[in-house]
């Protein structure tokens, strides 16, 4: 009897071994993670959540597009193996933005307790948390 790996799974786990937030973590730590993840889907138009909004977890984008809004100007654009999420999991407060689909689009959701504890387990995350956030701190400096 042998053992098999779900291939969405494995199509999880390739997704973040190829984007810049996990791409130096081991993929088996990856494929662990990726079974951790709760997958949703939100429709074109739609709010993933809005500016204000509790902060309720750190998200991957699997397949799809995102437009990044503060007030009612878009920022930034976010696709394929891009992260967001991660300010609000850092400091607890109300989400700094609303994300808005711009196709019907596939993310990994981490709550915040389940991604404290990746953190404690796998602490080269963090490194690419504070990367990320510096970022996103760089990005927004540049739009003003």
């Amino acid at each position: 009897m042998t053992n098999t790996i779900d291939p969405r799974l494995i199509e999880k786990g390739l997704k973040l071994k190829n984007s810049d937030f996990f791409n130096r973590i081991d993929t088996q730590i990856l494929l662990e993670i990726a079974t951790l993840g709760e997958e949703i889907y939100i429709q074109k138009d739609e709010f993933l959540f809005k500016e204000g909004d509790p902060g309720d977890g750190l998200f991957f984008i699997l397949n799809g597009s995102l437009d990044i809004i503060i007030g009612k100007k878009v920022v930034n654009t976010l696709n394929e193996g891009d992260v967001l999420g991660e300010i609000a999991l850092i400091d607890s407060k109300p989400r700094t933005a609303s994300v808005k689909a711009l196709e019907l689009t596939s993310l990994l959701r981490f709550s915040p307790s389940l991604f404290d504890e990746i953190l404690e387990e796998y602490p080269a995350i963090a490194k690419r948390v504070i990367q990320t956030l510096i970022n996103h701190i760089r990005t927004l400096t540049v739009s003003i």
